[in-house]
């Protein structure tokens, strides 16, 4: 409890407080359920396949991602998958994330969350403008846009404006700090969601600040 912290730090407390908290009135919680039997999984899993069929089967079951030969793929993004990008240096990691998120609020009119380590928030805003009015950034950045660019500019600026989608750009957060902004913003939306994003994971310090290392 506060009053014997054990050595953990302040965020840390208030973390578990806060999850706790959280989870009172939930119900079928996967931490309280301990082992599940393969024969059970599999009724429900059938059930749900016997669901999608009789109501019309679709190539895509969960949230779309906007870029159609993957979510074909991959029948979307499904609640509670953890997707991780990887590749070298300068690939387009961040863009192709930041694609995503905008199709999920945009298009799909879902909350989402960004949380970036290395890039500030403007910068972020700047580049899904870009993305979304098909405009280059060089232009933004220098206010020489051409004629046909500027409506491009507003209806971009429009469409983002109502959407559901924040940017934190907190360097060097922890994943207790992370997981305890996420439920805070999930309770404005109902308790969920529809995509966290984090750029990136290698920027994530410890939760255990006094140790030194830089690992999530």
């Amino acid at each position: 409890n506060a009053f014997n912290p054990q050595g953990r730090a302040v965020s840390q407390i208030l973390d578990e407080a806060e999850g706790k908290i959280f989870k009172i009135g939930e119900e079928g919680s996967r931490n309280k359920q301990g082992f599940l039997s393969i024969d059970k999984l599999a009724i429900e899993l059938i059930d749900r396949v016997n669901e999608l069929a009789e109501n019309g089967a679709e190539d895509v079951t969960g949230v779309r991602t906007g870029f159609f030969d993957m979510d074909r793929m991959t029948a979307g993004l499904q609640k509670g998958d953890l997707v991780i990008l990887a590749a070298r240096p300068s690939m387009g990691k961040t863009a192709f994330a930041l694609n995503i998120a905008e199709n999920v609020a945009v298009n799909e009119g879902l909350p989402v969350l960004v949380f970036s380590m290395e890039m500030g928030a403007s910068q972020l805003a700047l580049r899904m403008i870009g993305s979304l009015g098909r405009i280059d950034q060089s232009g933004l950045r220098t206010g020489r846009l051409r004629d046909d660019e500027w409506g491009r500019l507003t209806e971009a600026v429009e469409r983002l404006t109502k959407a559901q989608l924040f940017i934190d750009e907190t360097p060097a957060l922890n994943p207790a700090e992370l997981r305890a902004r996420s439920r805070r913003m999930a309770r404005q939306f109902g308790g969920t969601v529809g995509l966290i994003v984090v750029d990136y994971l290698q920027l994530m310090s410890g939760t255990n600040a006094s140790s030194g290392e830089n690992r999530a």
